[in-house]
């Protein structure tokens, strides 16, 4: 028997937000392998829809490279990017991408926008997620459930967001918002989900502000 798209939702959500909570909390590798897994599958997923595009990114130097940055991360976990050395694996990473481009497909495979989209795909992925671990470890932060509650701020929202769209759109949805681009989308799904996802950003102040730094008033 075939399980609604709203039952398997709710079958997600009760299985992986427990899990996704505990392994935040734990904090150190545990909070590092999570999220380099999710960066790796989110990043071969950015390269799947370049190539419907007619981009040809190189999956091997990207998905390493969207890890690495977790990694990076994980190894100067209170430091931030620069302390990290973002911008040192991302120069090496633009000089490997231009040399496998130009070796594997030639001058006239388009090298630079395979390096292009391998690059901007790591860092939309892997850079973006490894704040996770900066969040997690900000100075000052009081204590494991502050941290993990400022690392699921942005989570908790973009999560309202798409499940205010998606139920908003399916009960009360008429009039498509930009068809070409998401056709399942309609324009009050995307008002229910600015309402939404305000209303909870207002509930979460109030965890936010039972911590003693880091608050939102």
């Amino acid at each position: 028997m075939a399980i609604s798209e709203t039952a398997q939702r709710v079958l997600v959500a009760a299985v992986g937000i427990p899990v996704a909570v505990a392994l935040v909390f734990a904090g150190g590798w545990f909070l590092t392998f999570l999220l380099a897994l999710v960066a790796v599958l989110c990043a071969r997923e950015f390269y799947v829809m370049a190539e419907l595009k007619g981009a040809r990114p190189l999956h091997l130097v990207g998905t390493v490279l969207s890890a690495g940055f977790v990694f990076l991360a994980a190894l100067a976990p209170s430091g931030g990017s620069n302390v990290a050395g973002f911008a040192m694996l991302t120069t090496l990473a633009v000089m490997i991408a231009v040399t496998a481009a130009i070796w594997t497909r030639g001058a006239d495979g388009a090298p630079l926008l395979a390096t292009a989209t391998t690059i901007f795909g790591a860092y939309y992925t892997g850079a973006l997620l490894a704040h996770g671990i900066f969040l997690r470890n900000l100075p000052g932060v009081d204590g494991a459930w502050h941290g993990t509650a400022l690392v699921f701020a942005p989570v908790l929202l973009t999560w309202a967001s798409d499940t205010f769209a998606y139920f908003v759109g399916r009960r009360w949805g008429t009039r498509k918002l930009i068809p070409r681009v998401s056709p399942g989308k309609t324009v009050q799904g995307a008002v229910g989900a600015v309402i939404g996802t305000v209303a909870v950003a207002v509930a979460y102040m109030w965890v936010l502000d039972s911590f003693s730094t880091y608050r939102i008033t």
